[in-house]
């Protein structure tokens, strides 16, 4: 039994794969990853323009050609901020589904940020009595808090860094415009951390879970994607903010640590993680390399070691959404693998397959 999630992000469409055979614990596995970079292909209002829907779809293709030439039983597919917030996004589905024959769902931002933290509480274990858990997507930022493996408040901000970077450091970067950036940031999180920030308790360990705050980790360290990043001190933020002002994004990407797919918005990401920490009064956050992919591959495996054939007897929906605690369809066995046409259609797309059962190792992106 091969199941398969499939997360449509703004730089990349992810294929990662749990296999379950009886006697033997789930083994999850990053198999493919096919770059969208629709950031690039966004326009300020929020548009997918032409290019972007075709590098999207084809995207999304691969991944499902991929899945049908790994024999995946089932496949779960999905989308998050980049295509379900965009002003056109009904022609972006339409075009994934003639292309692809896949329909994707979008969960809703809250059930995001829900799972995410679930899948840092999972990470870090039961050594901490809170966990605040910040997550810096693309279109949204997360942010979540709770003492068990399920929340107490999960919420979901338009502070994502792409969208971000769209709206107030679309030209050249300046001092000037990252000032602008700040206070916007600052203001949206002063109301909204005004509830969360009495949660708090003094043992609260404060988590980041995105790969804008896994960059910004080696940025300040000085390491590549080889190691595992040490914890972000907000000192680091502070100090490397101005110089990222003054850099376009083409010699950020030289930068230790920083991918050419995210060095035009990791400084406002860099923005949005120093404010917040200043807000919720964190000097550090701990990095979790899981998210919410893995929050539902993790939620699939609890479920098989409880009832291995459990997935074979999945014949209505809601019995899969309370599983995974969201609604999210299977995507049904006859389309995946049912290309229509070769791998190498785009070939300027850039494409990466990864196998083994190190989970936690990601490639940087």
């Amino acid at each position: 039994m091969k199941i398969a999630v499939l997360d449509v992000g703004s730089v990349a469409a992810k294929l990662e794969l749990l296999e379950c055979r009886p006697g033997v614990p789930p083994v999850m596995t990053r198999i493919v990853r096919v770059s969208t970079r629709l950031a690039e292909f966004t326009t300020r209002d929020g548009e997918i323009l032409p290019d972007g829907l075709e590098r999207v779809a084809e995207a999304v293709r691969r991944c499902v050609v991929a899945a049908g030439e790994l024999r995946v039983t089932a496949l779960l597919a999905y989308a998050t901020s980049a295509v379900r917030d965009a002003v056109n996004q009904e022609a972006a589905s339409s075009r994934i589904r003639e292309h692809s024959g896949v329909e994707l769902a979008f969960l809703r931002p809250e059930d995001e940020a829900r799972l995410s933290y679930f899948a840092a509480h999972r990470w870090f274990g039961w050594s901490c009595e809170q966990l605040t858990l910040i997550d810096i997507g693309g279109g949204t930022m997360e942010l979540a808090l709770g003492e068990t493996e399920e929340p107490s408040l999960a919420a979901s901000l338009p502070l994502g860094a792409a969208r971000l970077t769209r709206e107030f450091l679309a030209d050249s970067p300046s001092v000037p415009k990252t000032e602008l950036l700040t206070a916007h940031v600052r203001e949206v999180l002063e109301r909204a951390l005004r509830g969360p920030r009495r949660r708090l308790t003094g043992s609260t360990r404060f988590v980041g879970a995105s790969k804008i705050l896994t960059q910004l980790c080696r940025l300040a360290s000085g390491t590549g994607p080889g190691r595992e990043p040490r914890p972000l001190l907000r000192a680091d933020l502070r100090r490397w903010i101005p110089p990222l002002a003054r850099l376009d994004p083409k010699h950020r990407a030289v930068l230790p640590g920083v991918s050419s797919s995210r060095s035009a918005q990791i400084l406002a990401g860099a923005v949005v993680a120093e404010t917040a920490m200043s807000l919720l009064d964190s000097d550090r956050l701990d990095i979790c390399p899981w998210g919410l992919r893995d929050a539902i591959l993790l939620r699939l495996a609890d479920a098989h070691r409880l009832v291995p054939d459990l997935v074979e007897q999945w014949t209505e929906e809601d019995e899969l959404a309370r599983v995974l605690g969201v609604s999210l369809p299977v995507v049904s066995p006859t389309v995946v693998g049912a290309p229509r046409r070769s791998m190498e259609a785009a070939g300027s797309m850039t494409l990466s397959i990864r196998h083994g059962a190190e989970h936690a190792g990601r490639v940087t992106e």
